[in-house]
This record gives C-alpha cells, structure tokens and sequence, in this order.
C-alpha cells in the first residue's frame, strides 16, 4: 500500500504515514525495501489480492473510505491473503499456520 500510495498518488511519506494511520519512519522502511519486500513480490504475483488492495487504496485517496473502513478491508484482505502468503514462504509450517487464528475477525 505504502509504494502504491507513493508511486501511483504521489503521496509523500507524511502524506502516507497520516493515511494508513503509521509513522513516517515505517513508511522510509517499505519504500526503501527494508520491510515488506517478499509480502510485496508476493501480492503483485496474486492479481485478486493485488486488485483488491488497488480497490482500497483507490476508496482511500479520495475520501470514500474512513479509517474503520479501511481497517475492516485490510483484515479482509489478509485473512484471503495469509494462506498464500504462509505457503509461499513457511510451507511446512502451513498446516500448523493455517490452524492458528491470530486475527480478531476469526472465529
């Protein structure tokens, strides 16, 4: 989300820390590949979640979605998101992962 804001909205790292509601250090972080970078490759490669996520970003810039919205839609996403993540990079941890509900939307 952070490198889309920057490169596809221009946003500055104030701007995007302010909109995703974390500091602008994190922000330096994704943009320079020091956090994030094989979850990054990962969702570019899924087009569903990558869309998804462009979807969100896209509600957010330009004030349809508030802040709760966007928390709701990013647990959404990642509970979509987890298992492919979790096999791409753990799998032999996949079957004990993917029984253990981490995320308060879970049941």
């Amino acid at each position: 989300m952070v490198k889309e804001l920057n490169e596809r909205y221009n946003k500055s790292q104030k701007e995007i820390a302010e909109l995703l509601g974390i500091t602008q250090p994190s922000v330096s972080y994704y943009l320079h590949g020091e956090r994030g970078d094989r979850a990054i490759s990962i969702i570019q490669e899924t087009e569903k979640i990558h869309t998804k996520i462009l979807e969100l970003l896209e509600g957010l810039v330009v004030g349809h979605i508030t802040c709760n919205d966007l928390l709701k839609q990013i647990c959404t996403i990642c509970l979509e998101f987890r298992p492919i993540y979790i096999q791409k990079v753990c799998p032999d941890k996949f079957k004990f992962l993917n029984d253990w509900n981490v995320c308060f939307m879970e049941k």
